[in-house]
């Protein structure tokens, strides 16, 4: 994939970006540039040059009612996707693609699910405090993550690989939703304590970067490509908990894209390609 693509791929992640915002700002609903996008606005004033997608995050409660409000509009041109809404969907969080457009990664099929080019948006969640209490969440998490994407990943030790076969032995796929739903209440159940601080409950490295209890209080207004959305204040204490110097730019060998899509188109369907 060249330049060329890759700066269509970014025309169209900041359409999707665009009318998410708009609808978020009509909503009442706090949002913000996330993660690598986070760190693109404030390093490069846009995105990472190599950079391939478009992260944002709001609280769990948010994302909830966002969901919720987007599915009511029937919006068929920026369509939403997670577990809920297609069963096969293997991520913990929401994307949104534009329709009539592909971007078909490594290990995606046919017809699994729409594939086209996408922002994704990610729930905070509070995390107890205690060593115990931490623990009990991991383990939660670690179930909910299981049950969402149903199969092992590649990397995983023996000992994580054989518990987790067990539990999706045990557990015949079409009782797995209810399961999954189970975990995510254990996860959520601490959201109304605004004292505790936050993670990205979407994968387990997640825990590793707690964020100050009052982030979500604390918004701005920043500068990605030349327009203006909403990010959390605090940009330089998360971007160092994050990445370190994240003012350096990554050796050369690093300057890749993340997701490796084998197909990209930016007027058809992967169905309608084919």
């Amino acid at each position: 994939m060249d330049d060329l693509v890759l700066k269509r791929i970014h025309d169209v992640e900041l359409e999707i970006l665009d009318v998410v915002d708009r609808f978020c700002r009509e909503h009442k609903i706090h949002y913000s540039l996330y993660c690598g996008t986070m760190l693109g606005a404030v390093r490069h004033d846009g995105f990472i040059p190599w950079d391939d997608d478009i992260d944002i995050c709001m609280l769990r409660s948010d994302y909830n009612r966002f969901i919720k409000l987007w599915l009511s509009t029937g919006n068929k041109e920026y369509i939403l996707q997670n577990k809920d809404t297609d069963a096969s969907f293997t991520q913990s969080f929401t994307k949104i693609r534009k329709n009539h457009t592909t971007f078909l990664q490594e290990g995606e099929k046919k017809g699994q699910y729409h594939t086209g080019i996408f922002i994704d948006i990610l729930p905070l969640d509070r995390i107890p405090d205690g060593k115990i209490a931490k623990l009990m969440f991991k383990w939660n998490l670690m179930n909910y993550l299981l049950f969402t994407r149903e199969f092992i990943p590649p990397k995983s030790s023996t000992s994580v690989s054989v518990v987790s076969n067990i539990l999706l032995s045990l557990i015949h796929k079409d009782k797995r939703s209810l399961v999954r739903k189970k975990y995510l209440r254990r996860i959520s159940k601490f959201n109304k304590k605004r004292s505790l601080r936050l993670v990205s409950a979407n994968s387990l490295d997640g825990l590793n970067h707690e964020m100050p209890s009052d982030l979500p209080s604390q918004y701005k207004q920043i500068l990605f490509e030349g327009r203006k959305y909403l990010c959390y204040s605090d940009c330089d204490g998360l971007l160092s908990a994050w990445y370190g110097s994240y003012m350096e730019l990554p050796p050369e060998n690093q300057r890749v894209w993340r997701h490796r899509p084998v197909v990209v188109d930016f007027e058809k369907n992967l169905d309608e390609i084919e």
